[in-house]
């Protein structure tokens, strides 16, 4: 990233680190990393399709040193094997921010949400 975001993980180090509360905000689902970079998009939790129309899900942060979220609903089929485009979703930081994307990762895994744009 440069000198800049460098000398930020030095100063800042702990902000850069995954905390005990960011696993267990997203529970069962958490897959990410004991560290990150400045700038880095790292996924952080996975929700598999559960529902016929769903969609495979992922969280994303990326942290400097506020973290920011981005919901990637991925390209599936639904229940009568039609291709589903996903679509990509970015918030602004902050708990409630990750609370949201959380909730709209479930819809989307449970088939209650997705993209009409096709």
């Amino acid at each position: 990233m440069g000198k800049a975001a460098d000398a930020f993980e030095e100063l800042f180090p702990s902000m850069f680190k995954t905390r005990p509360e960011d696993v267990e905000l997203f529970g069962d689902a958490y897959c990410g990393k004991p560290e990150q970079k400045y700038g880095e998009w790292v996924t952080v939790a996975r929700y598999p399709k559960s529902e016929g129309d769903g969609l495979d899900a992922e969280i994303d942060e990326c942290r400097m040193p506020a973290q920011f979220y981005r919901v990637r609903v991925l390209d599936g089929t639904n229940s009568i094997g039609e291709l589903k485009t996903g679509f990509t979703l970015g918030t602004g930081s902050g708990r409630e921010m990750a609370k949201l994307v959380i909730e709209i990762a479930k819809a989307a895994s449970q088939g209650m949400l997705g993209n009409h744009d096709e």
